[in-house]
């Protein structure tokens, strides 16, 4: 029942990597101390892929981050799965935030959908300088162009590693607002394109997320973890509680119901 949002919001791109994750937890988990082996081969290997993709990486953290808060076990610490999943944390941090980066109007407003571009980028107004930039956008992996959606992928997997103080809030939010965000309503992919369903949930998603405690005027609480809002999640919580656990007064409602 956890994995229906998450399989509404993430569509078919992240659903291999979750049930992958969730089948050899509870299906495959045969050894002693409750993780299956090639469980554990598999999250090592997709997390220490030179190829890193943002969107991916999410779902692997997002699968973790649920495996370690259905674990059951008394003694379970509350990082178990995504400390042993993930074989080098800083690593993927790092990856993360490299993916944000100082967005200029020249980069993409006449995008026609393709994700490389066409020439070597300028590099001239580059700086070493601690100074923030006006607007930063987010790729998914190198040498790719800002993106809507990756702004939450890449948000949302550092918002579950608990690293929500190294995103750029301010730009990112006005990367979105002013440049993805389209004037007929929703989110585009690309500033300049047009707006879809899809990158008008993440970008919502996204605004939620980067705001973290403060909140984004007009949206919820969001939960990183099902990518859904934190009020929703909590009524899943409740009625998963209560098929996994049903009361006793049920129990009599139902019997009289039969009589």
């Amino acid at each position: 029942m956890l994995l229906l949002p998450l399989a509404l919001t993430l569509g078919t791109r992240c659903l291999p990597t979750v049930y992958y994750y969730y089948y050899h937890y509870i299906v495959d988990d045969d050894d002693e101390d409750g993780y299956g082996g090639e469980y554990i081969t598999h999250a090592n290997l997709f997390l220490s892929s030179s190829t890193y993709l943002g969107g991916y990486a999410y779902c692997a953290v997002a699968a973790l981050t649920l495996l370690d808060s259905a674990d059951p076990g008394p003694h379970a610490t509350p990082t178990r799965y995504i400390d042993t999943g993930i074989p080098s944390i800083p690593a993927l941090i790092h990856f993360l935030v490299n993916r944000q980066f100082a967005y200029t109007d020249s980069e993409n407003d006449d995008s026609d959908g393709n994700d490389t571009p066409d020439h070597p980028p300028d590099l001239s107004s580059l700086s070493l300088s601690d100074s923030v930039p006006p607007m930063t956008g987010f790729n998914g992996r190198l040498n790719k162009l800002p993106d809507t959606c990756y702004t939450w992928w890449n948000s949302g997997t550092l918002s579950l590693l608990g690293q929500d103080s190294l995103i750029s809030r301010g730009p990112a939010r006005r990367f979105l607002l002013e440049k993805t965000q389209h004037q007929i309503g929703g989110f585009a992919k690309h500033p300049g394109g047009p707006p879809d369903v899809y990158h008008a949930y993440m970008g919502l998603a996204a605004l939620a997320t980067i705001a973290g405690t403060e909140g984004e005027p007009g949206l919820r609480t969001f939960d990183s973890r099902l990518c859904i809002s934190a009020d929703a999640a909590a009524r899943m919580a409740k009625a998963r509680e209560s098929i996994l656990h049903p009361t006793e007064t049920t129990g009599e409602t139902d019997s009289e119901e039969d009589d």
